[in-house]
Formats: C-alpha cells, sequence, structure tokens
C-alpha cells in the first residue's frame, strides 16, 4: 500500500521539485498554508507531513503541534531555511517532530528521512499492537488467575469437605466395629440369663415350695430332698461361674460403651474449634486423630509406636491437621495389607530442630518405588485401583496453608515409607 504524504510550503517553487522527487513512490499531497493543510488531514488519510516552519499565518512548529494533537500518530517533519536553535527545541517539544532538516536539505538526505520516518512510524504502530496484545494478554492472565483462584478456593472447601466427610465416615466405620463387639458381649449375658442353671434353679425351687407343710419329713425322709441339699451345695460353684462370667461380660460392654465415646469425642475435637489457626500442642491432635482410628487400627492388628519428644506449640488448624492424619494413617495401613499382622506397625514421632517441630508417620508396608517418588504428592496421582490420588495432593496443601511443608521418604518397594511433616516454631510474641 503507497504511503500518502502531505507537503506544507507558502512558496510554490519549493514545493514542486519535493513533489517531483517523491511522487514515483508516494501519494503527495500539497498545501500552501496550516489551514489547507488541516482541512487535508481531515479529509485524508495521511502517514507523513513535511512543513516549511516560516509560512504566514501559522507556523510550521504551530502546525505540527496542532498535528502531534488531532494525529499523533502522523509522521512529523519540519524544513527551515534558518539556524534557530529556538524553533528546533519547539519543534522537538511542542510539535514532537521525527526530525528537524535545514535547508537547502540534498535528494538523498530527504529520501533517507522519509524512508526512515515511515519506517520508525510502522515500528511504533506494531510496538502498539504489542502492547495492545500484550495489555490483553495481561487482562485475560489477570482474569485466568481470578478463576484459577477461585477454583482453587473451591476445590480445598471441597477437599475440606471430603476430609470432613472422610472423617465421618471413619468415625461411623468405627463406631459400627464397636458396637459388633457391644453385641456379642450383650448376647453373651442374655445366653446366661438364659442357660440350664438358671432353668435348673427354678425348679429346685418349685419342689422346695411344693413341699414346704412337711419341709421336715421331704428333706430327712424322701430322696428327693436330700438330692435338693445337694443340689443347692452344688449350685454355688456354678453360680460363682456364672457371676464371673456376667462381670466379665458387663465389663466389656463398659469398655466398648466407652471406646464409642472415646470415637465421638475425638471426632468432636477434630471438628469443633479448629476451623482457624491457633497456637496447640501438634501430639493432642495426632493422639485425637489415632483415637478416631483405634478401632480401626485394631481391628488390622496394628500396633502404634509413639515418641514424642517435648515441643513448642506450633501453629495447626485443628481439622487441616486431622484431615492430614487420617489420610497418612489409612494410608500405612493400606500399605501393609501384605505384611504380616505380628508385624505391622506404624510409628509416629515427634521432635524439633532449631526452626521446626518434626512429625514423622512411618510404616513397615510396602514401600514406594524410586520412580513414584516424586510424584507421590503430585495432583491425581495414585497406586491404587480405585484411588483419586486427591489426599496427599490436599495433604500438601494443607501444610502450605499452615506455613508448613510434607515429604515422604522410602527405601523402596518393600520397605515401608515415611511422610515428614514440618511445622515452623513460632517467634517469642508471635500472634496467629
Amino acid at each position: 500500500m503507497t504511503n500518502t504524504l502531505l507537503l506544507v510550503d507558502d512558496e510554490e517553487d519549493l514545493l514542486i521539485p519535493l513533489r517531483v522527487l517523491l511522487e514515483e513512490q508516494y501519494s503527495i499531497l500539497t498545501a500552501r498554508n496550516g489551514d489547507q493543510a488541516l482541512e487535508l488531514l481531515a479529509a485524508e488519510s495521511i502517514d507523513m507531513i513535511i512543513s516549511d516552519q516560516r509560512m504566514p499565518g501559522m507556523t510550521g512548529v504551530e502546525l505540527l503541534t496542532r498535528v502531534c494533537e488531532l494525529y499523533p500518530e502522523i509522521v512529523r517533519i519540519i524544513v527551515t531555511g534558518y539556524t534557530d536553535v529556538e524553533v528546533a527545541v519547539r519543534a522537538i517539544n511542542e510539535g514532537q517532530v521525527y526530525r528537524y532538516i535545514n535547508k537547502p536539505w540534498s535528494v538523498d538526505d530527504m529520501q533517507l528521512v522519509i524512508q526512515q520516518g515511515l519506517e520508525w512510524r510502522d515500528l511504533v504502530r506494531s510496538k502498539g499492537r504489542l502492547d495492545a496484545d500484550l495489555s490483553h494478554a495481561h487482562k485475560a492472565l489477570a482474569e485466568r488467575n481470578r478463576e484459577l483462584k477461585a477454583m482453587q478456593s473451591q476445590l480445598v472447601k471441597n477437599a475440606h469437605k471430603a476430609g470432613m466427610a472422610e472423617m465421618t465416615a471413619m468415625v461411623l466405620h468405627n463406631v459400627n466395629n464397636v458396637l459388633n463387639s457391644v453385641i456379642v458381649s450383650g448376647q453373651s449375658i442374655v445366653n446366661l440369663t438364659e442357660s440350664k442353671s438358671v432353668e435348673m434353679f427354678s425348679r429346685a425351687n418349685k419342689l422346695l415350695r411344693d413341699n414346704m407343710e412337711n419341709v421336715e419329713d421331704f428333706i430327712i425322709n424322701d430322696p428327693k430332698g436330700k438330692r435338693l441339699l445337694e443340689f443347692y451345695l452344688s449350685f454355688e460353684t456354678a453360680f460363682e461361674e456364672l457371676n464371673v462370667k456376667v462381670a466379665r461380660d458387663a465389663k466389656r460392654l463398659m469398655e466398648m460403651v466407652d471406646a464409642i465415646i472415646q470415637v465421638i469425642v475425638a471426632q468432636q475435637s477434630a471438628t469443633v474449634g479448629g476451623l482457624h489457626p491457633e497456637f496447640l500442642s501438634a501430639s493432642d491432635v495426632i493422639d485425637t486423630a489415632v483415637a478416631i482410628h483405634r478401632s480401626s487400627l485394631s481391628q488390622r492388628r496394628i500396633a502404634v509406636e509413639k515418641n514424642f519428644d517435648d515441643v513448642p506449640l506450633v501453629r495447626i488448624q485443628k481439622t487441616k491437621l486431622i484431615h492430614i492424619m487420617i489420610n497418612l494413617l489409612k494410608n500405612a495401613w493400606e500399605a501393609m495389607n501384605d505384611t504380616a499382622p505380628d508385624e505391622r506397625k506404624i510409628i509416629i514421632s515427634i521432635n524439633r530442630d532449631e526452626e521446626n517441630v518434626c512429625v514423622k508417620v512411618a510404616d513397615v508396608g510396602c514401600g514406594i518405588s524410586d520412580e513414584d517418588l516424586p510424584k507421590v504428592f503430585s495432583h491425581g496421582f495414585t497406586t491404587k485401583v480405585n484411588g483419586h490420588g486427591f489426599g496427599l495432593e490436599s495433604c500438601a496443601h494443607y501444610m502450605r496453608e499452615m506455613d508448613g511443608e510434607i515429604k515422604v521418604e522410602s527405601a523402596g518397594v518393600g520397605q515401608g515409607a515415611t511422610f515428614i511433616m514440618t511445622f515452623p516454631i513460632p517467634q517469642p510474641g508471635a500472634v496467629i
């Protein structure tokens, strides 16, 4: 596309040679003064204006200043036959001209200045488009970031709800396990009350009541009377045995009820007052998580070994740490499905260094391969047939929210795994 140049000079004899020079390469328009130039600018699409400085009415600097205000994208060049520093300064500062040219000018210089001016204009336009594209990209990126933050917030909420639902399901599962034991103990007591010993005692009492009017003769002379006394004497042992069995089963029943209460209290402790960060004892929160799992761990014959050092309180959001521990304990016992029951063990330790409190949860299960180790906390990664890969990812996210960190170590397949959580030790006078 041919560029259009507007030449402005009040002297016709100066316009003609410049027009002849340029019209083979460009579309040329001419004006004899500033007003005519402004009229053409309003009517035509012009790429460059070359104006003489000294003209009647409006000077070149005044014209180019108006052009700069009205059409800033047009390249502006001023030509003068006078060496006037003030004019040059005004042309640059007010008219923001691309080039200041002194008369007389050479053909080569003029053509080079015009060519360079148009190239500069193209670069400016390209930069403008790039700036606009970049601005649009920044806005799109900002909007995408807002969307991602909203999605992340929703995922965290969903993960929290899922964690609480999983905790509730675990509590119900554990309560159900204990209730099975309650039913067994209760049925045992029922069976004892319906035993033959009780029935025989009732029959003996009936025989005694039937002979109460002549009880002395019945006891001394009737063989049944003698056998009745022998029965009462022998019943002492049976009654003692029955009493021991009832007491044993009643005690077991009370232990099971107490276990249900502990599970429920642990669940309430995990959910009540744990929605915001607090300075808490890591061991207390971990004990709560283990209590929630007590029945499941016992059912799977998993020993829990605790090695807790005396450490400072740390900034914890209780429900999130409970959620993390539920995931780690569940993963640990699932990792030991193929481990011999008498070898199953989870070791939980708490210690500190100069800056952090460290919590370790170790198992003796199937371990983690070198290939899988870097992917453990990645979104969607799982080695379980029915796994979703969100549990450990949410654990890592919760640890970051508590300004902590979680990592995993394993010597390889069959060597168990150790999950390590670190919590910064608060500085003296720190507040939540």
